[in-house]
C-alpha cells in the first residue's frame, strides 16, 4: 500500500485520535480528513495551521475539505474525499469503519 496512506489508516485506527463531526479539528477533535492533515505534517511537516474561533483549527485555509496539497499527497480523488465527509459527518461511521473504506479505495485504485 500506498505509504501516506497506511501511516493515515495506522493513525485513524491508533486510539491517537478522538473523533468529531463538521470540522476538520477542534479542540482535540478531528475528522478522518483532519487525521489526514495531521499525517501529513508527520511525514511532511509544512501546512499551514491556523487556530480561530471556537478552537477549530484551518490546515492551509481549510475547516471541513481536505486541502488539495493532502488530497494530491495521497492521491486521492476530490469525489472520494467528499464521500469521507458524508461517511463522517452525516452517517457518523467510526474511524475504524472509515478506515477499511479508505483501505479498499487503495486496494482498488
Amino acid at each position: 500500500m500506498y505509504f501516506p496512506a497506511a501511516v493515515w489508516i495506522e493513525n485513524l485506527r491508533s486510539g491517537k485520535y478522538v473523533q468529531g463531526f463538521g470540522f476538520l479539528h477542534k479542540t482535540n477533535l478531528y475528522c478522518p480528513i483532519g487525521v489526514a492533515c495531521e499525517t501529513y505534517i508527520q511525514i511532511e511537516s509544512d501546512l499551514n495551521i491556523t487556530k480561530c474561533v471556537d478552537d477549530i483549527y484551518l490546515y492551509d485555509g481549510y475547516s471541513i475539505h481536505m486541502p488539495s496539497k493532502v488530497r494530491s499527497w495521497l492521491r486521492l480523488q476530490t469525489s472520494f474525499t467528499h464521500d469521507l465527509e458524508l461517511y463522517n459527518d452525516i452517517d457518523k461511521k467510526s474511524f475504524t469503519e472509515i478506515s477499511y473504506i479508505i483501505e479498499e479505495y487503495y486496494e482498488q485504485t
